[in-house]
């Protein structure tokens, strides 16, 4: 018997963005309803830099930072460093690893510092312009309390295992000259799981729904302006926390190795 490659190909990517598509949907709807009767609502803004530099035919350098604010920009929550390297299996398929710094306040001070080495593996795929990206991480959370008298804590250590799925739709050109200057909106959902000797009832750590309109000035430079509905657990048993995140993301792309190193 002989197969069309082709038909296969377009029968797979049928299945994967349905089935991808309908795990988005579905986390987003159990991340948003869970628990409401023990949910406290607040608001959050977040401003995150991205950049990934291309070092060589298979080797990229992967940098972001930020720092957040809650209630209106009235008060600091956490800021964020992040460097890996990661390595092209295939145009679809990468794998990487790094470390993240950051540091949590409470009462205007940083009173935690947590160090977060972590791996990563990245799938994309897709149907017609469509794009679809499957992202599998994992944390090993080392939590180092600042040293201040009225925080007598002792360092914390726990995993975190986190799967985020997202759906790239083109909405527009914006240029008639540069197709790659387009208006493009990016659906998402990342699920956050924890898991450690000291991991007793908040297994569940957080989910994250996202509505991302962004703006792609060239293939090196987007801008989005991203809705997070994120919903988490809390160092009270049953109780949960649901904050309305507005979150500006820039991504930028170098490439040091010559050629393109594209922003998908």
């Amino acid at each position: 018997m002989i197969y069309n490659k082709k038909k296969l190909a377009l029968g797979f990517d049928k299945i994967l963005l349905r089935s991808s598509l309908a795990v988005l949907f579905t986390m987003g709807i159990v991340g948003s309803t869970a628990q409401e009767k023990n949910v406290t609502t607040g608001n959050q803004q977040w401003l995150q830099y991205y950049n990934q530099t291309k070092l060589g035919k298979n080797w990229v350098w992967l940098t972001d930072g930020g720092y957040r604010w809650r209630d209106g920009f009235e008060e600091s929550t956490k800021y964020i460093a992040r460097t890996g390297l990661g390595y092209s299996i295939n145009p679809n398929m990468r794998v990487s690893a790094g470390l993240a710094y950051l540091g949590l306040y409470s009462s205007g001070k940083v009173s935690t510092v947590e160090l977060r080495p972590y791996q990563e593996f990245l799938l994309k795929n897709g149907l017609n312009k469509i794009g679809i990206s499957n992202r599998f991480r994992v944390e090993k959370r080392f939590f180092n309390p600042v040293i201040h008298e009225a925080f007598p804590t002792q360092n914390t250590f726990n995993f975190r295992f986190r799967y985020a799925i997202t759906a790239s739709i083109p909405l527009s050109r914006l240029s008639k000259d540069d197709p790659d200057k387009k208006l493009l909106l990016n659906i998402g959902n990342e699920i956050f799981i924890n898991a450690g000797n000291e991991i007793v009832h908040d297994v569940f750590d957080q989910n994250r729904f996202t509505v991302s309109p962004s703006v792609q000035c060239s293939e090196n430079l987007t801008f989005s302006l991203t809705w997070n509905s994120q919903f988490s657990s809390t160092s009270t048993p049953e109780s949960y926390d649901n904050n309305n995140v507005m979150w500006l993301q820039v991504r930028h792309t170098l490439d040091l190795a010559g050629g393109s190193a594209g922003t998908k």
